[in-house]
């Protein structure tokens, strides 16, 4: 361990021991809940320097907004949580914290330099890559064909026509996820060829990826594909401004108050806003919503479950439908529409507390990934960061690390990697030649 990584050990575990000691002597919620969260942005900007593509920083920052929000009663469904709730949430955050104290924070990542010779043959491309892409993306079309044949529907078409968009019974079983993930995959590759070669064909292919998964209705994967997306294009050439960052945050949260209201109604009157809070606009509550009632579902679960079970419950969404166990421990929601509940609810069900454990496993193999991608800046290091950077800022939402459609990503990156780009030492040789 160099000596930045201990001075990292030796302060995120000075803070840990200040915000145990405030759980065991502080007696109101709210001013537990303040010490931490000043403690976590300590830890953000004096260790990672608030840099938004690390791994600490896009897992804490949600997690805070969700601290915050758990004591804040805008709903008149909130009431007070049981303190073994919190004490899970903390735990689970410093694991994270501690997982990450060997990735220091990024410099800022220059452009790299594009060398090209005639035509498109840039010196990372294997020969033919052009001919490869093409039969990669006719592959992915002609099975979106085959299961729009097999379903006899397209479920936008269907929503639109009959307001039931029947997603769920789209796709060919066993299969589907990964088809979701390869397709991604095979986005992030066209969306890295347009970052190297700025050719417009390249930026189509990917943009026709997210109008697929619009037409499949597939949200969540158009949203991974634009995360992984930004990653890709944040180290492949520079990174977005602060403000920039903050004007797109505003606009998602503007479109996904919409389309939220579309879905689901209007969400104030579903969370029943207090009338004092009347005011807050609605793509806060929204914010809000997926924030207190996240905490809300685990306290109901930790409290009501009886867990752990220790039965593979956390492994269902991994294995394909055919071999997915038949395993119901009930659902936990303190309303029915807020299905929101983290990666923490499965997994506390099958381990219990050694969710703590799992979450500083996984924050070792993220912040491992994350130094591959910065030092490195191959595509295949960069992709898998960004699928693995949309896990841990998504992680208030579900266990995207044990969901097959995203996290089989990292077995196609590498495949269609060493399908389209040359090994590291032929590159350094062709640039040495150029």
């Amino acid at each position: 361990m160099n000596r930045s990584s201990l001075y990292r050990l030796v302060v995120t575990g000075i803070c840990a021991i200040v915000v145990l000691l405030s759980y065991l002597l502080v007696r109101e919620i709210s001013t537990l809940i303040f010490i931490a969260c000043v403690v976590f942005l300590f830890l953000s900007v004096n260790l990672y320097r608030l840099d938004y593509l690390h791994p600490a920083v896009a897992y804490i920052l949600p997690w805070l907004m969700i601290l915050i929000f758990s004591v804040i009663p805008i709903s008149g469904h909130a009431r007070p949580m049981e303190p073994i709730t919190y004490a899970v949430l903390l735990a689970t955050m410093f694991a994270w914290m501690l997982g990450c104290i060997s990735a220091p924070p990024a410099a800022t990542i220059s452009v790299i330099g594009i060398h090209e010779t005639e035509g498109l043959q840039i010196d990372e491309f294997r020969v033919g890559f052009r001919t490869t892409l093409t039969m990669a993306f006719i592959f992915l079309y002609a099975f979106a064909a085959l299961n729009v044949a097999l379903a006899g529907f397209v479920p936008l078409i269907s929503l639109i026509t009959t307001g039931v968009s029947r997603y769920e019974e789209f796709g060919v079983p066993t299969v589907y996820g990964a088809f979701l993930a390869f397709s991604n995959a095979l986005g992030c590759v066209a969306f890295y060829v347009y970052t190297r070669t700025n050719r417009r064909i390249y930026l189509a292919l990917f943009l026709s990826v997210l109008v697929m998964h619009l037409a499949l209705v597939t949200r969540q994967n158009m949203l991974t594909l634009l995360i992984e997306a930004f990653v890709i294009r944040c180290m492949a050439v520079k990174r977005f401004s602060n403000v920039a960052l903050l004007a797109s945050i505003a606009v998602a949260l503007v479109c996904f108050s919409l389309l939220g209201t579309l879905r689901s109604g209007d969400i104030k009157e579903l969370i029943a806003v207090q009338p004092e809070y009347d005011w807050i606009p609605t793509s806060l509550i929204w914010l809000y919503s997926y924030s207190y009632f996240n905490v809300l579902n685990i306290d109901n679960m930790i409290t009501a479950s009886g867990a752990p079970f220790f039965d593979g419950y956390m492994w269902q969404t991994i294995l394909p439908s055919i071999m997915r166990p038949n395993i119901d421990h009930g659902t936990y929601l303190e309303i029915e529409s807020m299905t929101v509940s983290s990666y923490i609810l499965p997994v506390y069900i099958d381990i219990g507390n050694w969710v703590v454990l799992w979450t500083a496993a996984v924050s070792l193999f993220t912040a491992a990934s994350y130094r591959r991608a910065v030092s490195r800046r191959r595509f295949v290091d960069m992709a898998n960061y960004g699928c693995l950077f949309f896990c841990a800022l998504m992680s208030f939402f579900t266990d995207f690390w044990l969901y097959l459609p995203v996290i089989s990503q990292l077995v196609f990156f590498p495949i269609l990697s060493s399908m389209m780009f040359k090994p590291p030492q032929r590159m350094l040789l062709a640039r040495a030649h150029a």
